[in-house]
């Protein structure tokens, strides 16, 4: 190669060259001053938490949160009911006069197991007094005369109670007819009784009244009989009740 041609090419390569670092020269002035600033770039986007926006945290921030009360917040309960809650009911209101007949009832029913007692004492000492005076060998000491007379008036007076109660006792309103049963029976036994009791009251004076007379132990042993049957009834009366 001749020195003319070789002195052509130098000049040529002096200015290639000196154009491809003027070309670089920016880029890596470019790359020098980014890596200074101690910032990075990856294809052009900014990786600083420096460079983003307040609101743009914010708004990130307000996400984390949310995310973490989500997994935080207990799972939904499988138990479910399929046919709801019941209706609530308002409580029933106790009828006053209904309240007034069952207390009356219990009166009733307790007033009468003592009745029945004393129906018991009337008939023992009335027996013991009949034998007493009208008995074989009878001593006549009039000693059961004045207990038969006070049982036998508290008898009466609280066979009397006992029966007001009943009467007096408020009935059961649109009650259904009931089939014949303890009720009935204790019913007629007191009707009975209280057959009895006038008839034993009645006896009972009249005896008293036919002191000296040979017809008073005649009194005295229907009075005695009439006491016995009126305390059966009166037994059973009670008894199908109680029993």
């Amino acid at each position: 190669m001749d020195r003319t041609k070789t002195n052509n090419i130098r000049p040529m390569a002096a200015l290639f060259v000196v154009g491809l670092g003027l070309g670089l020269a920016p880029g890596i002035a470019r790359a020098e001053a980014l890596v200074g600033g101690g910032e990075l770039l990856l294809l052009d986007q900014e990786l600083s938490l420096a460079s983003r926006p307040a609101a743009d945290l914010r708004v990130a921030l307000a996400d984390t949160k949310k995310a973490d009360a989500k997994k935080s917040e207990p799972a939904p309960s499988l138990d479910f009911d399929l046919l709801g809650e019941a209706p609530k009911t308002a409580a029933p209101v106790e009828d006053p006069t209904l309240k007034k007949r069952r207390k009356m009832l219990n009166w009733h029913q307790g007033l009468g197991i003592g009745l029945l007692g004393l129906q018991v004492a009337s008939t023992v000492t009335g027996q013991l007094n009949y034998n007493d005076k009208f008995g074989a060998d009878a001593p006549n000491t009039n000693k059961y005369k004045a207990t038969h007379q006070v049982v036998t008036y508290l008898n009466i007076a609280a066979f009397a109670a006992v029966g007001g109660i009943a009467l007096f006792t408020p009935n059961e309103k649109n009650a259904p007819p009931r089939p014949y049963g303890r009720t009935t029976i204790h019913k007629i036994g007191m009707a009975l009784a209280t057959v009895g009791m006038a008839t034993q009251a009645y006896l009972g004076v009249k005896t008293a009244s036919r002191e000296g007379y040979l017809d008073q132990q005649d009194y005295a042993k229907k009075h005695l009989v009439v006491g016995y049957a009126t305390l059966a009834v009166m037994g059973i009366a009670v008894g199908a009740l109680v029993f």
